[in-house]
């Protein structure tokens, strides 16, 4: 009976307990694997969501960074633009119509002392804003010479008045500049280009006028030039000019730099 009881136990466990075991190992291994596999496939997307996340924030930080470059040379090239109608349809020809009345005014000068060096002189030891041109008043004292003044005793003097009508004519394009582009002027030198048109009104309006005699020295303080305006078109002038200069050098560097990005 022992030995049949026996017999009978192997039985069992070989033909029930033995398989159903295999079965659970097995799904078990099976389940593992599969748990195995499910968790790196997610670390894996985990790890790829990161990485394209990543991606997506450094695309989005180039981006804003290149919109605001472009917006910055956007800026920079508007600036340029304007800077070069300054200097090209107000400051330059401004600049260089008084460096041609300023020549022609020394000139002036010149041509007067050589007709009549009894009646006019050259102002000693004269500097800066010195005025370089002294003239006799009537009671024999050296007077400092101012053109508005003397213009009307000018007038018999042919060599003298095809100056003075050289630098009337030049002073003219000079307000027509001011008047129609005065919107490329900057605030330091509004002033001072007001008061250059009162004096070319005021000296237009003694060379048509009757009078034949000067008047007296300083008669007119009003309506004389304007000095430091030769300066402060002349400082603008060169300060537009190397502003343009050196956004050029800039510019070509920042096109060397952006090639060298894209190789």
């Amino acid at each position: 009976m022992e030995i049949k009881a026996s017999e009978k136990s192997d039985k069992w466990y070989m033909t029930i307990l033995l398989p159903l075991a295999t079965t659970i190992i097995g799904s078990l291994v099976v389940l593992l694997s599969a748990w195995v596999g499910r968790a790196g496939q997610e670390s894996a997307a985990k790890a790829a969501a990161n990485a394209n996340a990543t991606l997506a924030r450094n695309a989005a930080a180039d981006a804003k960074q290149m919109a605001k470059d472009a917006a910055l040379f956007k800026h920079a090239e508007q600036m340029m633009e304007f800077k070069q109608k300054q200097i090209q349809e107000f400051y330059g020809p401004l600049y260089a119509a008084l460096r041609q009345s300023r020549s022609l005014y020394d000139k002036l000068l010149d041509q007067l002392v050589y007709d009549d060096s009894a009646q006019y002189q050259r102002t000693p030891n004269a500097t800066g804003d010195d005025y370089r041109l002294q003239v006799l008043d009537k009671a024999g004292q050296w007077k400092d010479f101012r053109l508005v003044d003397q213009l009307p005793a000018l007038k018999s003097n042919p060599r003298a008045m095809a100056l003075v009508d050289a630098i009337i004519g030049l002073g003219k394009n000079m307000c027509e500049i001011i008047a129609t582009r005065a919107g490329y002027a900057a605030e330091d030198s509004v002033d001072l280009l007001g008061l250059y048109t009162a004096h070319h009104a005021i000296l237009t309006a003694i060379r048509n006028g009757p009078e034949t005699e000067a008047f007296q020295p300083g008669r007119h303080k009003v309506g004389a030039f304007p000095y430091g305006l030769d300066k402060v078109i002349g400082d603008k002038y060169h300060e537009l000019s190397n502003a343009i200069d050196q956004y050029g050098q800039a510019y070509d560097r920042a096109l060397h730099l952006l090639a060298e990005k894209t190789t």
